[in-house]
């Protein structure tokens, strides 16, 4: 009976700290990356030049007037431009990154990706991020979301708006030209 006693508390306490590793506290990131939703592509590209000493060929501090000519109908190609975030700089967001994937429509940055190069707990994500717990968002957010990216990792990924290409604004055949 004692024996058993013994095992059971033994037991428990394994589980109980195997389970609490899952969930170690991660550092907090470098950067107010909830800030970075709906930034205008050139101001995002100069802020990686300074932040991060990364000069984009065309969206850089030298930038002036930029103005997105693009639309989702015509010139859709100048309509999703925008700077890429370099993947051998993400780690200097968060040590835990693996990449940031930057979406961008009519000069706007719309979505970011956060993958991580390993599963995070998503309340650790949450404090290192200093994401809001709930609704409302700040006006630039539109959605905050944590899930599973692969078996190995998970992402999280912020929008700013609603994706508006060609399907949603009902460009029919005239798509590109």
């Amino acid at each position: 009976m004692k024996f058993n006693l013994i095992i059971g508390l033994l037991l428990s306490v394994f589980f109980s700290t195997a389970f609490a590793a899952e969930s170690r506290a991660i550092p907090k990131s470098n950067h107010d990356v909830l800030s970075w939703l709906r930034m205008p592509a050139d101001k995002f590209g100069c802020f990686l030049e300074k932040e991060f000493g990364y000069k984009d060929k065309k969206f850089n501090c030298a930038l002036k007037n930029y103005a997105n000519t693009g639309g989702p109908c015509k010139n859709t190609s100048s309509y999703y431009e925008g700077p890429k975030f370099p993947e051998r700089l993400a780690q200097r967001v968060h040590p835990l990154l693996k990449s940031i994937e930057l979406e961008w429509e009519h000069g706007e940055l719309r979505s970011v990706n956060f993958v991580f190069n390993r599963k995070v707990d998503e309340r650790d994500i949450r404090s290192a991020f200093g994401l809001p717990a709930g609704k409302p968002f700040s006006p630039n957010i539109m959605t905050i979301d944590i899930q599973d990216c692969s078996k190995q990792s998970n992402c999280l990924t912020l929008q700013g708006f609603d994706h508006m290409g060609a399907g949603e604004a009902g460009c029919g055949e005239d798509v590109g030209k």
